[in-house]
């Protein structure tokens, strides 16, 4: 036997020849201390640079780099939650056995086990190979390469099919969930309260980037999952496959050691590695902030541009960018870390278990006799403990996916969570309560109000104890001063926001019978047609007018009287990439003049909808729309269009919910409320 020393000796000789590959070692490592050391310095010389900035604000350092200090979340891992979750999800990706998805699972598995059996087929191949070429069988050999050439199409289609319908499988995921949490967001009016009423209740458990989550995280997910189900199954398939082969000429015991070792060494691994998964979902939440930064810039480039805050914004855009990079490079070093432990134990040291497992039996078999058949066996042994060391290695690195995957689980869950929780609030079951009586019955096509109060969502009070009734034909001017509360007023009549206290009965918006007019009109994303008729579809559209003919004549019709017939003119099939940066203000506005002419309601609530429209061409548009017999409710400073109303309401705006409602005679249409915004008076 040789001894010990003998063996060290002789290994440490072997590296001493390897003078090249210990100098490139060494040098690799050495670059890579340095390097680890410069990067550091940098970040260290840009966040103080950051903090020497902006000395007013609070930033925190810390091993991910420089961030603002987060909300506190929950902790993310592969527990109770996790699988709670993922089994919430599972029937919306799969919503039946009889679905195309669940026909797909079947395919997709049938074609697993036809692949892990060839791979067993093609062991055996090597092995009999081997046997054929020390047997000197030119036949036997060409057999075995006819059987591998034929092996190799079979496998090159069953790869590519499994790449294929892993990749179908994670798109039909995605639309299935997308469609579902769509539904969710769009419902009730979810995306208004997700996305502004919680942001202004300042709740800690407002959802970070929404469009982040719906977008990038859902596809994240839905990949992830998809390929997690083929890097599961096939791997325990081919352990069970290759352990039955190989306990027919090594027994069990040699497998069963080796598969001891792996559960041993992937215990001690998770139990060092680090939190993965809850990095994941932090990088996620600090790429969708870069994301709505840049975002941001592209909303509002025109009026960072009059400010010349090109270097502002460069600099807000870098102090995200430095977050993202400081964060990566966090979490790379950690990946880096999990990636050696991984190797090391799972891969190099794992051999060094398995080769004794493979050789020993043969090394100590006393038989000398038929060489060829024992080298046969051993190659065939060898490539299946190799194999089955390989798939057991993929099973238990599924918990690393798993890590992942449970990242991208939570974000995804939060926000399927928020959105059906978000009727629970206590705003929107106030909002529930109050809007119960907002009907057309009960309005009989006028607008009631009795003793209503109007809350911010903070509970600053703007209106208390408002009574009024208003009649069709019968329009109503609202005054007063900034932050007095007439927008949020009409947000309480639009059901957006809850009463307080009273009651609020107005016509039912779902079928134009109340149209809102804000001051910047909202411009769908299609052609001009879409524009004039939306909320319609062009189906729609074309359905009310018998046939699009009729319905593109009042189209045109509308458009020359909002004044823009430069529109009017041109094909009504023109399609813009973004409306916002082809029409000015003042065409905008029109544009939502349009709309209303359009679909003339019974009410229509403008919000300063001629402020970017200048003073002789606002009478003809708010004439046009009393001649179409549409009732208006106007937020306006202007004193011209006070002629367009019959009566006041004025909000004090001073904290105490005050307010007066009058009637305007032809003096008062001379002058100027006293409570609105122009201030002063107008001399006839």
């Amino acid at each position: 036997q040789a001894s010990s020393r003998h063996v060290l000796l002789a290994v440490l000789r072997i590296y001493c020849k390897k003078q090249r590959m210990l100098l490139s070692l060494a040098v690799g490592i050495l670059g890579l201390r340095m390097l680890l050391r410069k990067q550091q310095n940098e970040r260290r010389d840009q966040e103080q640079s950051i903090l020497d900035q902006k000395p007013s604000e609070t930033l925190t350092v810390n091993t991910g780099g420089l961030a603002c200090t987060p909300k506190k979340q929950k902790a993310v891992a592969v527990d109770k939650t996790f699988v709670f979750r993922l089994a919430r999800i599972l029937p919306v990706l799969v919503p039946s056995w009889r679905s195309k998805e669940a026909l797909l699972l079947v395919t997709e598995t049938s074609i697993l086990v036809a692949r892990s059996l060839l791979s067993l087929h093609i062991s055996e191949l090597m092995g009999k190979g081997i046997q054929c070429v020390a047997m000197r069988s030119p036949e036997m050999f060409l057999v075995t390469l006819g059987d591998f050439f034929a092996s190799g199409i079979m496998a090159s289609v069953a790869n590519s099919a499994l790449k294929y319908m892993g990749n179908l499988m994670s798109t039909w995921f995605r639309e299935n969930l997308t469609r579902h949490v769509h539904m969710k967001y769009m419902q009730k009016g979810n995306y208004y309260h997700t996305s502004v009423m919680m942001q202004a209740n300042g709740k800690e458990e407002q959802l970070d980037n929404l469009d982040q989550r719906i977008v990038s995280d859902l596809h994240n997910f839905t990949k992830l999952l998809a390929d997690l189900y083929s890097r599961t199954f096939k791997p325990a398939l081919d352990v069970l496959l290759y352990t039955r082969a190989m306990a027919k000429s090594l027994g069990l015991k040699g497998p069963l050691l080796m598969y001891s070792y792996f559960v041993f060494s992937s215990t001690l691994i998770r139990k060092a590695s680090p939190p993965l998964a809850k990095l994941t979902a932090r990088q996620q939440a600090i790429e969708g902030d870069f994301r709505r930064c840049h975002s941001r810039l592209l909303a509002h480039a025109e009026e960072i541009a009059f400010f010349a805050g090109a270097d502002r914004e460069e600099m807000l855009l870098n102090d995200q960018l430095l977050r993202i990079s400081s964060f990566s490079e966090h979490l790379h070093l950690k990946q880096f870390q999990q990636g050696v432990m991984d190797s090391f134990g799972l891969k190099y040291f794992a051999s060094c278990v398995g080769w004794p497992v493979i050789a020993v039996p043969f090394i100590l078999s006393g038989s000398k006799d038929d060489g060829i058949n024992m080298l046969a066996q051993y190659r065939v042994a060898d490539d299946l403990i190799r194999q089955s060391s390989a798939s057991l290695g993929d099973l238990l690195m599924v918990y690393k996916k798993l890590q992942t995957l449970s990242g991208f689980t939570a974000r995804v869950s939060e926000l399927i969570e928020a959105l059906e929780c978000v009727s629970d609030r206590p705003e929107r079951r106030l909002l529930c309560a109050s809007s119960s009586a907002a009907c057309v019955g009960g309005s009989k096509g006028n607008i009631s109000v009795t003793d209503v109060r109007v809350e911010t969502p903070d509970g600053r009070l703007l209106v208390d104890d408002l009574t009024m009734e208003l009649q069709q034909g019968e329009s109503l001017l609202v005054t007063g001063p900034n932050g007095a509360g007439k927008t949020s007023l009409f947000r309480v009549l639009a059901g957006l926001w809850p009463v307080r206290a009273g009651q609020v009965l107005v016509p039912d918006p779902a079928p134009c019978q109340m149209l809102y007019l804000p001051q910047t009109p909202y411009l769908v994303m299609g052609t001009v047609r879409d524009q004039v008729i939306y909320p319609d579809s062009f189906t729609e559209a074309a359905r009310k007018h018998n046939g699009q003919k009729s319905c593109d004549l009042k189209v045109r019709h509308c458009l020359q009287t909002a004044g823009l017939e430069r529109l009017a003119d041109c094909s009504l099939d023109r399609l813009e990439r973004e409306w916002d940066d082809v029409l000015s203000g003042g065409e905008k506005q029109r544009l939502g003049w349009a709309r209303l002419y359009y679909h003339t309601p019974a009410f229509a609530a403008l919000d300063e909808a001629t402020s970017a429209v200048n003073v002789q061409q606002e009478g003809p548009l708010y004439q046009a729309a009393l001649d179409r017999h549409i009732t208006l409710l106007s937020i306006a400073h202007r004193p011209t269009v006070r002629k367009f109303h019959q009566r006041e309401l004025n909000l004090v705006g001073d904290g105490s919910g005050a307010c007066t409602l009058q009637r305007i005679s032809l003096e008062t249409n001379l002058t100027p409320s006293h409570g609105s915004e122009s201030g002063g008076s107008a001399h006839s």
